[in-house]
């Protein structure tokens, strides 16, 4: 990745990175918390975090 999305992205915790590239190939327009815990295996809580994470910075 180079410029802003770039930097941004270098800036993510762990979780929000995996997050990122699960939802980048789901291809689906919208996401439900529930199915990204699921696709992701972790708890609805620490993907409710990342999606958190996502949306504050690239919103």
């Amino acid at each position: 990745m180079t410029g802003e999305w770039g930097s941004a992205y270098r800036e993510l915790t762990p979780e929000a990175e995996e997050i990122f590239r699960l939802v980048s190939v789901l291809a689906l327009p919208d996401v439900d918390v529930a199915l990204v815990a699921a696709v992701a295996a972790i708890s609805e809580m620490d993907t409710r975090q990342a999606l958190d994470e996502l949306y504050a910075r690239c919103c």
